[in-house]
C-alpha cells in the first residue's frame, strides 16, 4: 500500500499545479476530481478539510472519467476519484489536501465516448409535415385518450379555406366527423365531442372517460371559431417545477392534452444544453468547463433565463444527446399538429472566464440572483453581441433546424445590469440579432417585474408590431395591458394566467370574472391571444378548463359552467356537488379573494416556524380572506355522496385537494393562537396548541397519500426512473436537485439571505410528516425547552432541512385507500 500521486482536474480537464488550497468552490454541492495516470487499485480517500468545519461528502470512483460509482467498503479499480462535498459549515467549500492509498495494477483503459447528437439537417426530423402526418397524430391522440377500437368511429378532415382556426363535429352515417384547418383544430373538436356530446373529461389533474360500445351520435352539428390568434402554453419556471425529469410518455401526454385545448404555441427549453454546449465548444470551452457552466436538470428555467449559472450540475454526458433527441421528437410532433415552437432567444450570457477565451469582448458583471452567481453578460450593445448572438442561433439551427419564427426571451430578468451600456442599441441589437437570422423572427418577452421598461418603451418603436409579443405574465391579477397608458398598451400581447406560483398548492382562482377579464381584453386592437404562465402545472383543475375553454366557447355564466364542469369531470350531475361548487365560487374560486398575494395561500404548516405568519415563503401569503365555516359547508357537501363517486380518480383528486384546503384553514388559526401563547408566555395553551398542530399534520398527511399526485413518492419516483440506468453519482445528484427545489431550493446562500427556501413548498404525502412536521417538532421541543428554564441552542434551520435534502431515505409510492368521508367528520364536525 502506498500515497498514489495523482492530477487534479480543473474545470478544463487539466491538472492544477501547485496551488493552495487546492480545491474551493464558492458553495455546496461541489466536487474535486483526482485523476491517476493509470488504473489503480484505490483502498482509500482521506480529504483533510479546515480545521473546526463540519463537512459532509462522499466518495466515488471511475475508470472513464464519467460513470462515477460509490467507493464502498472495497478496494476499488479506478482511473478517477469525485470527492462529492454536499455540505460545509464553512464559508466556502474548501480542501486543503488529499491522500489517496492504493497501488497499481494492470487493468485496461477504459474509455466512454460523448455522443454527440447529429445535425438537424438530413436527419429523420427534417422531411415536411403531410396532411396524412397530421390525420395520423390526431388518431394517436384519440387512441390514447378512448381506445384503439373506437379511432374508426372518427372521420377526420382537413379544410383550409376560412382565414381563423375553427371546428365542426358532426354525425354522418354512423360516424363522428371532425374537421378543422389544423392538428390543433381537429384535436379540439374531438375534445369537443367528449365534453359536450359524451361528457367525458380529460385534464392533468385525471380523467373521466366512460363510453358506450358504440359512439354517442352527434346531435345537429357544432361549429366553433377562435378569434385567439396564439394560445401559448408555459413560463420558463413550468419546466423546472413541474418537467425536469420528464420522459417521451410524459410529454406525449401532455402534448396530447395541449393540442385537445387548443394550445398553438408551446416554450421548449428542452435540449438547450447541446445548443449551449455547440455555442461555448465554438467558443473555445471544453466539455467539462460547459457542464460546470450550466445547472442541473431542475434548474434549467433559471440557466436560460441567465438568472443563475452552476447550481445544481454537472449534467452526465448522456443528457446532451437524450435531451436533445426528446426536444426535436416533440418540435416534430408540435409542428405536424400546427403548434408554433418557442425557441430561445439569446440574452447574451457566457461564462465569467470568457476573457480567457475570446479576445477584446466586452462583457457587463449581473452580480447575483437571490444570493446565486448570475451569468455574465456579453454587452447587448455591442457590434460583439450580434457576432456571437448570431453564433447562437446558427447553433440552435445545427440543433434544431430553421423550424419556427418565434424565440423567448428577456434582457436583465428579474434584476441584472445594463450599467455604462447604450440602452437604445441594447434593444435594437436584441431583436436586430434575431431578425437578420431570421426575417420574420418575433422574440417573446415577459410583462413581468419592470418589464418592459421605459428604455424598451420608448426605443423599440421601430420593430414592436411585427417583431415583438409581450406576455401580460399575470393579467388576470395585475395586468399591464389595461388603459392607454399601461405598459403593454403600444405591444401586441397576450393575456396570460399565472395563477400558479411555484408549484405552491391551494384552491384559489378567480372563475367568476376570468371569462369576462378576457373577453374585454380580447377587445383591445393588440390583444393576440392567451397564454398559460403559470410557473407549476398545479393549477386547480376548474381554474385551467375554465381558462382553455374560452378559447372556443363565450362563457357569460361561471355558476352553469362549473356545474357542466362537474358532471363531465365526475360523471353525473349531483345536488350535493353543484352546492359545494356554489360556495367555492364564493370564497375559495372568487375573485374578492384573489388579489391578497401572489398564488394560493400557503399552508402555514409548510413554513419554518420562525415568528412571520403572513407568508411561508418570501413572495407568498396566507391570506385566504373568505368565511372557513361556509367553505367548511362546501367540503361536507362535496363529500356527502363519497361513496358513489370513490371510484372516479377525478373525485379523489378533488375530494384530497377540498380536504387539504379545510385543513390548510385550520392550521393557520391554531398556529396563529401559538404565535399569541408564545409571545404571552402562555406556555400550556401553547403545548396543547402545539399537540392539535402535529395531528392536524398526521391527518393531512394520511389524506395526501390517497392520491398519487399529492404524494412525494410520485415526485421523487419521476427522478429514480429518470437516472435508474445511470452512475451512482449522477441518480443522487439529480435527487438533491429534486429535493432541494422543493424545499431549500439550493444551498444555504439561496435559502436564507437569497430567500427562497420554501418558495416551492408543496403540500404532499411523506413530505409534510417526514419535513414540515419535523421542523414544528424541533421548535415545540424548543419551547418546551424554554418553559422548563434552560437555554436551548438556536435551532439551524437551514442545516435541519439541508440534513433531509442529502439524506438517501426512499418514499413509497404506494397509496392509502382512507374514507375520505370519515375523515372529513372528524375534520369539520
Amino acid at each position: 500500500m502506498e500515497l498514489l500521486n495523482y492530477e487534479i482536474l480543473n474545470a478544463s480537464g487539466k491538472a492544477n499545479k501547485g496551488e493552495s488550497p487546492m480545491f474551493s468552490a464558492v458553495t455546496y454541492p461541489a466536487f474535486i476530481d483526482l485523476a491517476f495516470n493509470a488504473p489503480k487499485s484505490v483502498h482509500d480517500v482521506i480529504p483533510v478539510f479546515p480545521e473546526n468545519e463540519e463537512v459532509n461528502f462522499e466518495v466515488f470512483a471511475s475508470l472513464d472519467g464519467v460513470n462515477f460509482y460509490k467507493f464502498g467498503d472495497r478496494d476499488r479499480i479506478a482511473r478517477y476519484i469525485r470527492i462529492f462535498i454536499k455540505y460545509t459549515s464553512g464559508e466556502s467549500v474548501t480542501v486543503n489536501n488529499v491522500e489517496v492509498l492504493g497501488e497499481s495494477c494492470t487493468f485496461p483503459q477504459k474509455k466512454t465516448t460523448f455522443k454527440e447528437p447529429p445535425v438537424f439537417e438530413g436527419s429523420v426530423y427534417d422531411v415536411p409535415v403531410t396532411d396524412e402526418d397530421i390525420i395520423e397524430d390526431v388518431k394517436g391522440i384519440i387512441a390514447r385518450t378512448i381506445g384503439e377500437k373506437y379511432v374508426d368511429g372518427f372521420e377526420l378532415r382537413l379544410d383550409r379555406r376560412l382565414k381563423t382556426d375553427y371546428y365542426t363535429v358532426e354525425s354522418l352515417r354512423g360516424v363522428v366527423r371532425l374537421i378543422s384547418n389544423s392538428g390543433v383544430g381537429l384535436a379540439s373538436a374531438f375534445n369537443c365531442y367528449l365534453k359536450e356530446v359524451c361528457k367525458c373529461h380529460v385534464s392533468r389533474f385525471g380523467n373521466r372517460i366512460e363510453l358506450p360500445q358504440n359512439l354517442p351520435q352527434v346531435k345537429g352539428k357544432i361549429e366553433r371559431h377562435t378569434t385567439f390568434k396564439h394560445r401559448y402554453a408555459y413560463n420558463y419556471c413550468a419546466h423546472s417545477y413541474s418537467m425536469s425529469f420528464w420522459n417521451e410518455k410524459d410529454w406525449q401526454k401532455e402534448l396530447d392534452l395541449l393540442a385537445m385545448n387548443g394550445v398553438n404555441m408551446i416554450l421548449d427549453i428542452t435540449g438547450m444544453e447541446e445548443v449551449y454546449r455547440r455555442f461555448l465548444t465554438k467558443l473555445g470551452y471544453r466539455l467539462r468547463e460547459i457542464k460546470n457552466f450550466l445547472t442541473g436538470p431542475s434548474y434549467f428555467a433559471w440557466c436560460y433565463m441567465a438568472n443563475i449559472t452552476g447550481v445544481g450540475g454537472p449534467l452526465h454526458d448522456n443528457f446532451f444527446y437524450e435531451s436533445a433527441e426528446l426536444a426535436r421528437k416533440n418540435h416534430r410532433r408540435m409542428q405536424v399538429l400546427g403548434i408554433d415552437v418557442v425557441l430561445e432567444a439569446y440574452n447574451g450570457m457566457v461564462p465569467s472566464d470568457i476573457a480567457k477565451k475570446v479576445r477584446d469582448i466586452p462583457t457587463i458583471e449581473q452580480g447575483l440572483w437571490n444570493g446565486l452567481p448570475r451569468p455574465l453578460m456579453i454587452d447587448p450593445a455591442s457590434v460583439s453581441y450580434v457576432k456571437y448572438a448570431t453564433l447562437f442561433y446558427e447553433c440552435q439551427k445545427e440543433v434544431f433546424g430553421d423550424i419556427t419564427k418565434f424565440f423567448a426571451g428577456d434582457i436583465c430578468h428579474e434584476g441584472g445590469s445594463l450599467k455604462g451600456t447604450n440602452e437604445k442599441d441594447v434593444y435594437m441589437n436584441f431583436v436586430g440579432s434575431l431578425t437578420k437570422f431570421r426575417r420574420d423572427a418575433v422574440v417573446i418577452m415577459q410583462g413581468w417585474g419592470e418589464n418592459p421598461t421605459k428604455s424598451f418603451i420608448k426605443y423599440s418603436k421601430p420593430f414592436r408590431d411585427e417583431h415583438v409579443l409581450m406576455l401580460d405574465l399575470f393579467a388576470e391579477s395585475r395586468p399591464k395591458s389595461e388603459g392607454r397608458s399601461a405598459p403593454l398598451s403600444k405591444f401586441n400581447y397576450l393575456y396570460g394566467m399565472l395563477n400558479s406560483f411555484g408549484g405552491r398548492m391551494g384552491i384559489h382562482g378567480n372563475i367568476d370574472v376570468l371569462p369576462e377579464k378576457i373577453r374585454q381584453s380580447s377587445k383591445n386592437s393588440n390583444f393576440k391571444g392567451i397564454a398559460l404562465t403559470a410557473e407549476s402545472n398545479t393549477s386547480d383543475p376548474a381554474v385551467v378548463d375554465l381558462f382553455f375553454s374560452t378559447v372556443w366557447e363565450d362563457i357569460k355564466d361561471t355558476n352553469e359552467w362549473l356545474k357542466s364542469f362537474a358532471e363531465r369531470r365526475y360523471g353525473a350531475r349531483n345536488e350535493n356537488i353543484e352546492k359545494s361548487l356554489e360556495i367555492q365560487l364564493k370564497t375559495a374560486l372568487s375573485d374578492k379573494y384573489y388579489n391578497l398575494g401572489e398564488g394560493a395561500p400557503e399552508n402555514l404548516i409548510c413554513g419554518r416556524p420562525e415568528g412571520r405568519y403572513d407568508k411561508v415563503s418570501s413572495w407568498g401569503n396566507t391570506k385566504f380572506g373568505y368565511n372557513v365555516k361556509e367553505f367548511e359547508d362546501a367540503a361536507k357537501l362535496f363529500l356527502a355522496d363519497y361513496d358513489k363517486f370513490k371510484d372516479n380518480e377525478c373525485y379523489v383528486y378533488d375530494a384530497v385537494n377540498i380536504l387539504r384546503q379545510v385543513i390548510s384553514n385550520k392550521i393557520y388559526g391554531i398556529i396563529l393562537n401559538m404565535e399569541s401563547e408564545y409571545k404571552s408566555k402562555d406556555y400550556f395553551a401553547f403545548l396543547e396548541n402545539g399537540k392539535k398542530l402535529l395531528s392536524l399534520a398526521d391527518t393531512l398527511d394520511k389524506i395526501l397519500l390517497n392520491h398519487k399526485d399529492f404524494t412525494l413518492g410520485e415526485y421523487l419516483g419521476k427522478v429514480e426512473q429518470y437516472a435508474n440506468k445511470l452512475d451512482d453519482f449522477t441518480k443522487e445528484l439529480y435527487l438533491i436537485n429534486a429535493k432541494a427545489l422543493i424545499t431549500t431550493w439550493y444551498s444555504r446562500p439561496a435559502a436564507n439571505p437569497g430567500g427562497l427556501h420554501d418558495y416551492s413548498n408543496r403540500q404532499w404525502g411523506d413530505l409534510v410528516s417526514q419535513f414540515y412536521k419535523v421542523r414544528w417538532e424541533k421548535f415545540i421541543e424548543f419551547v418546551q425547552e424554554e418553559m422548563d428554564g434552560k437555554k436551548p441552542r438556536p435551532i439551524d434551520w437551514f442545516k435541519l432541512e439541508w440534513d433531509w435534502v442529502i439524506s438517501d431515505t426512499k418514499y413509497t409510492k404506494k397509496l392509502r385507500e382512507d374514507s375520505l368521508k370519515a375523515i372529513c367528520k372528524q375534520l369539520i364536525d
